[in-house]
């Protein structure tokens, strides 16, 4: 493997993402997604440019393919991460997932298939845990929500989905 087995780059993206409440709104994509261009922009140019979810929010029309017309597999968002490259994705949220609050999640309750996800988020590093592998990510669900409101989540399986449904700019 030519990338470091663990990986944070947490001090190297955007930092400026407040918390909004978003209720059942469903734009969880718009933070994954604003977050994932402002950190690659702020990494490349050494300046963060906020972006706005609610334009996002008020401008997308109902596209109903669930950003999914073709993905990366898990190998190729390790190549982004170990790139300093967040990665946004989308997956399946189970009633499990919810009470999340440490450990690495995974979940027999998810499907691995993208008619399923229902939540996107951001994959800002990786690591193991006794042997598990994971990844280290970003959710729009607030500081008090799972750990700091990042959480770890099992790497490798395309856990709900998350594989399928991934995507990333290229500076």
């Amino acid at each position: 493997n030519r990338f470091s087995p663990t990986l944070n780059i947490t001090p190297f993206i955007s930092v400026h993402i407040q918390y909004n409440k978003i209720g059942a709104c469903g734009s969880c994509w718009t933070f994954s997604t604003t977050g994932c261009l402002e950190s690659v922009t702020a990494i490349s140019t050494g300046k963060l440019v906020p972006l706005s979810e609610q334009q996002l929010v008020d401008c997308a029309q109902d596209f109903n393919n669930h950003g999914c017309n073709g993905y990366y597999d898990e190998m190729g968002m390790v190549d982004a991460v170990a790139t300093r490259n967040p990665v946004s994705f989308a997956f399946e949220v189970t009633s499990d997932f919810m009470h999340y609050h440490q450990g690495v999640y995974t979940s027999t309750k998810c499907h691995n298939t993208t008619d399923k996800v229902n939540h996107a988020v951001l994959a800002v590093g990786y690591g193991q845990d006794n042997g598990t592998p994971y990844w280290i990510v970003k959710n729009s669900w607030g500081p008090y929500w799972g750990i700091d409101g990042y959480f770890l989540i099992e790497m490798g399986k395309n856990m709900c989905g998350l594989a399928a449904c991934s995507s990333f700019p290229v500076v």
